[in-house]
């Protein structure tokens, strides 16, 4: 698996969920878990769902 760098697009988001959909392209964000839930709802695609955070640092996921 190849590492994915999303260091500039997260870079805004400091606190609460953000969405990111296949192309890893963010899709939402809520100060929530269930407020993010609700955004993304219904959506047809799937999206992966990450905690906001100043500090990424060790955060690894897998995406399958």
């Amino acid at each position: 698996m190849t590492p994915i760098d999303l260091t500039k697009k997260l870079k805004k988001y400091k606190s609460g969920w953000v969405a990111l959909d296949k192309n890893h392209h963010i899709v939402a964000h809520a100060k929530t878990f269930s407020d993010i839930e609700k955004k993304v709802q219904g959506k047809k695609e799937s999206v992966t769902l990450l905690p906001a955070s100043d500090n990424y640092f060790g955060f690894i996921t897998a995406n399958g």
